[in-house]
């Protein structure tokens, strides 16, 4: 982020730029247009600055116009054969700085359509279901969701608990074909019916109106509103990957009242109270990625009372709102803007020091290692 000083900077707002190298659907790219709204909303002049947009693969803020986003560079490649990506993108970077991620706490910008949720209840009939978001990629772990619901259906005979699969899915990605197949084996393996969906396919609502409900359902390349309906009906949503860097789907589950199950690595550690820590003000479960473990936390969510789970949804909203929210963004934001702006800015190291000897080094390492 840059912030680009004018002569009357004191009765001006300043003017803001961005700078992120691929501006697609992630949970980084969701801190930059959530924090780049956060700050537009307060009446300062943004631009985005990547060198990949796809107008077809990226958030509504970006696909509807409401960004000024500017795309430069993107006929340069992002390694050179095959290797230095680390090196590249480094080299790419202007400027970095550590702040939480956020995401909206006004019920009007979430709040599910009543034709989604209509879809959901096509979908599920009269079962509750656990929840998965994440794109189909083998590093997501997305196994251990379906594995640990097999475990607790074999632990608890629950003929009425299904389990979504959703998220990011592209056909022209092979790793996502090849992941989804390899999920579809893992059911049969474990002897889990299941159906496959796309919501972007014409022929998605006559599909929905088969008789019996499939212990697994996979969704694929979800709406927001979608997916805004799926976690307002779970039991939990279920967190697979490890050593996330932070992830956001948690926070849109927390805002919407649901715990969270997480692996023990990662964002989830800040963003999640685990009930080992804290059995009284807990969010939710950070837990190895061990079935047996997991499956020990969906029995308990599963057998809280109706007072137990208001109080523990009345915790994770509470919690976003605190923390995580546009406003404790825009306030950190602010804070930082404000120190980046002055003659003694901490961060003026940074930009006249630090970042000519990355720059100096990277062209370095990039030299010895290749000739």
């Amino acid at each position: 982020m840059v912030v680009v000083k004018t002569k009357q900077q004191q009765a001006k707002k300043p003017n803001i730029a961005f700078i992120h190298p691929d501006l697609g659907i992630g949970g980084a790219e969701r801190l930059i247009v959530d924090a780049a709204m956060a700050l537009q909303s307060m009446g300062n002049n943004i631009t985005i600055y990547t060198s990949h947009c796809d107008k077809t693969h990226c958030f509504e803020e970006v696909k509807n116009g409401l960004l000024d986003v500017h795309v430069y560079g993107d006929f340069l490649p992002t390694n050179f054969r095959g290797k230095f990506n680390i090196v590249f993108a480094f080299l790419r970077q202007l400027y970095l700085k550590v702040v939480y991620p956020c995401v909206s706490t006004d019920e009007t910008t979430f709040t599910p359509s009543s034709e989604s949720l209509e879809i959901i209840d096509k979908l599920l009939g009269n079962n509750t279901y656990f929840l998965s978001i994440n794109r189909f990629e083998k590093k997501k772990n997305i196994e251990l969701a379906i594995q640990s619901f097999a475990s607790y259906i074999s632990n608890t005979s629950d003929d009425s608990q299904s389990v979504v699969i959703s998220g990011g899915y592209d056909p022209r990605v092979s790793e996502n074909v090849e992941y989804l197949n390899e999920l579809k084996k893992i059911c049969d393996k474990l002897n889990l019916s299941y159906k496959v969906y796309s919501p972007s396919s014409v022929s998605f609502f006559g599909q929905l109106n088969e008789s019996e409900v499939p212990k697994v359902i996979f969704l694929t390349s979800i709406s927001t509103d979608l997916k805004n309906a799926l976690i307002s009906k779970c039991d939990i949503l279920l967190y697979t990957p490890t050593n996330e860097h932070f992830g956001i789907v948690p926070l849109e589950a927390m805002r919407m009242g649901k715990p969270v199950l997480a692996d023990r690595s990662g964002g989830p550690l800040e963003t999640i109270v685990d009930y080992s820590d804290d059995k009284n003000d807990y969010t939710g479960y950070t837990i190895d990625s061990d079935v047996s473990g997991w499956t020990r936390a969906l029995e308990q969510v599963k057998r809280l009372p109706k007072e137990d789970l208001e109080k523990l949804s009345a915790r994770t909203k509470k919690r976003v709102d605190d923390n995580f929210s546009l406003l404790a963004l825009r306030n950190k934001l602010v804070k930082v803007i404000h120190q980046m702006m002055l003659k003694d800015s901490p961060h003026s190291w940074v930009t006249h020091f630090a970042l000519p000897i990355l720059f100096v080094a990277g062209v370095t390492f990039l030299y010895h290692s290749y000739f």
